[in-house]
């Protein structure tokens, strides 16, 4: 089917959806130069509750995936994904490290905060992630 050219035309082709408990995240987000929403509700015949093989099925051609460039950077480095759709940009889907206290920190938890967001800021200079 080739590229999409916009997020429209998703609906013809196969796309690789994820689960999350009982709902299966077919309906995908995008928004164009001036800030207007394009929902499209997608088919797919791949279903998985793991983002994880989402990806690796989206590297072995099986279709289309939505996904966090952090999630696919360095598929994305290596050559084996492109993205599509490039003039509209996605939702945005924080990231939060949870402790019980900011103030009580132990040295691990804080070496694994800094070791994430250096990772993540690596990943975002190496592309355009919003």
């Amino acid at each position: 089917h080739g590229a999409p050219p916009t997020p429209h035309a998703l609906v013809d082709h196969d796309c690789l959806c994820f689960m999350l408990g009982e709902d299966v995240h077919d309906r995908w987000r995008f928004w164009d130069a001036a800030g207007q929403e394009a929902q499209v509700r997608v088919r797919s015949h791949n279903v998985a509750n793991d983002g994880d093989a989402v990806r690796r099925w989206a590297v072995l051609g099986r279709g289309i995936a939505y996904k966090s460039y952090f999630d696919v950077a360095h598929d994305l480095a290596a050559g084996r994904l492109v993205p599509l759709c490039t003039d509209w940009t996605t939702e945005a889907v924080p990231l939060f490290l949870v402790a019980p206290s900011r103030r009580q920190l132990t040295p691990l938890v804080r070496a694994l905060r800094d070791f994430v967001a250096a990772r993540l800021e690596a990943l975002r200079q190496q592309g355009v992630a919003s």
